[in-house]
């Protein structure tokens, strides 16, 4: 869907998201040999996803560009693991993004195909493809794994790792987390990006953290209240970091 929302794109996004339903669960009949019992649980759960993208839907005609957003992932088979995704997932989360990254997160469940290093245009976009699949993977078993609501995600560890290809990170790339978990529930933060800089200005947006890790960095100086608004800090640990 685009940025700007009209009632014929939520429309038409939903009605093409239950029909890609509708066709998928076609093929798996078709495909294997089911039992009754089997048929009607593969049912249920499409009748189930369905119930849920038309609640969504309808939320979302009520009020244009504020309202939860949802996708689809159909499952795959691995030779290796079996079938990794049972009949699919729906996917919910408090705001729309941009389809490219469903993409890529869709082929992330299915295939654990991690895109390339450049494929990200910023590192709010990489974050973002981060963050989602942690979430998705806590939730895994789930039907339906809804992240529409950021209080109850849920992510006590938080490691950034080295992007090979952005070094300044600021806050304006962390800000979209709060529409997607609990800052709050964060306890320990590690970065790993090489040449890191400057020093982080978006450690207020985790009052909580009892550990915080820097490892690589590159900073001209530290602020003499650097760690100030984390009051319930208790280990910091700064390696292989040049400190100007």
């Amino acid at each position: 869907m685009n940025s700007e929302l009209t009632r014929s794109d939520i429309i038409n996004y939903y009605d093409n998201l239950i029909n890609t339903i509708d066709t998928h669960s076609e093929k798996i009949l078709n495909e294997k040999t089911f039992s009754d019992d089997e048929k009607s649980r593969l049912n249920d759960e499409r009748l189930l996803i369905i119930s849920k993208i038309k609640e969504i839907q309808k939320d979302n005609l009520k009020c244009l560009n504020q309202s939860p957003f949802c996708f689809f992932v159909p499952n795959k088979f691995n030779e290796l693991k079996g079938s990794v995704n049972q009949y699919g997932k729906l996917i919910i989360l408090s705001n729309q993004i941009d389809e490219d990254l469903v993409a890529k997160i869709s082929e992330f469940i299915d295939r654990e195909e991690y895109p390339d290093y450049y494929y990200f245009e910023s590192y709010k976009d990489l974050l973002k493809f981060e963050v989602i699949n942690k979430l998705i993977e806590i939730k895994f078993d789930n039907l339906i794994i809804d992240l529409s609501k950021p209080e109850l995600n849920i992510l006590k560890q938080l490691e950034l790792d080295d992007t090979k290809r952005f070094k300044r990170i600021r806050l304006k790339s962390f800000k979209f987390l709060k529409k997607l978990i609990n800052l709050s529930s964060v306890e320990y933060l590690k970065t790993s990006i090489y040449d890191m800089y400057p020093f982080p200005d978006y450690l207020e947006l985790f009052p909580c953290l009892k550990n915080l890790e820097f490892d690589y960095a590159y900073f001209e100086f530290i602020p003499s209240k650097a760690f100030s608004c984390l009051k319930q800090l208790e280990t910091l640990t700064i390696i292989r970091s040049e400190i100007q």
